[in-house]
């Protein structure tokens, strides 16, 4: 779901905190300034966050969600896309590994830096 904030770019989905809006369910009380949509995408949020409080599962419990989150392993990462209308084309994998690879493997592979002197004394 885009974001409701305006002047942002397109790219922009979900700007910071953004999410505690439909986690704590704020479309079902202020019902007028919400679309349906938004709360379908509330709903299923408080579901998974409720699973996996219950269970540590988001995908098993009490509250029924419209895709399966797989878990993430080592060897297997998966992340959920969550917005209203979510299918089982709502998993991908590998979120950013470009710029996960360089974090893990690139810069950890970067020698030292030696101070000098001056930077010593600081």
């Amino acid at each position: 779901m885009k974001t409701r904030i305006p002047g942002f770019p397109r790219w922009v989905e979900a700007e910071h905190a953004e999410d505690l809006q439909y986690l704590f369910g704020k479309p079902f009380s202020i019902p007028l300034v919400y679309l349906p949509r938004h709360r379908d995408l509330s709903g299923y949020m408080i579901a998974y966050w409720t699973n996996f409080a219950k269970t540590g599962d988001p995908s098993r419990g009490n509250s029924r969600v419209p895709v399966s989150w797989p878990p993430f392993t080592k060897y297997h990462r998966p992340y959920l896309v969550i917005n209203h209308s979510m299918s089982k084309s709502s998993v991908s994998y590998d979120l950013r590994s470009f710029y996960v690879n360089y974090w893990t493997q690139t810069y950890s592979q970067l020698p030292d830096a030696e101070r000098t002197e001056e930077e010593k004394k600081l």
